[in-house]
């Protein structure tokens, strides 16, 4: 996605910070380097391996603050899906519902880790989170989907090329 400023710097500072999400022994859940800016549908064959996460942009939730006309104070929400594999066999227990929950728990330590994003931001929030997962003996997935308010503070010259 490359550097840039504003909210495409904190977009990407974002995909970064939940790329650290590596398995043992910080985390619960490995998703390596599969984190996307794109939706995958889980049910589709091209669909990447399981765990995964999606960061997608919502626009129309963004705000901008002016300040004296100088300085530019910008939240904007992302939308964190993440979908983890179900590998029980047992009608009885789903294995999704733990890991979609321990999935959950990795993004927060992640973010507790940094929540200003290396700088790009100048606050991050969680919004809001839900988990579905064994509510449907066939499915063979379980997903998490996260909302993230991004806060930031710009001056005119960080807003250009």
């Amino acid at each position: 996605m490359g550097g840039g400023h504003g909210s495409w710097r904190a977009l990407d500072a974002l995909v970064t910070r939940l790329k650290t999400i590596k398995g043992s022994p910080q985390f619960w859940t490995d998703v390596g380097n599969r984190v996307y800016t794109r939706a995958w549908n889980p049910d589709d064959d091209s669909c990447p391996k399981m765990p995964y996460l999606s960061v997608l942009l919502d626009l129309p939730e963004g705000r901008l603050d002016f300040d004296e006309g100088t300085v530019v104070r910008d939240a904007f929400r992302v939308t964190v899906a993440g979908y983890v594999a179900e590998s029980s066999v047992s009608h009885a227990k789903a294995t999704a519902v733990e890991r979609a929950l321990k999935l959950k728990d990795d993004i927060v330590k992640a973010l507790l880790a940094d929540w200003k994003l290396g700088g790009a931001v100048a606050n991050s929030t969680i919004a809001s989170w839900d988990a579905a997962a064994g509510d449907d003996p066939d499915l063979p997935y379980g997903e998490l989907v996260m909302v993230i308010e991004l806060h930031l503070h710009l001056a005119e010259d960080g807003l250009g090329p």
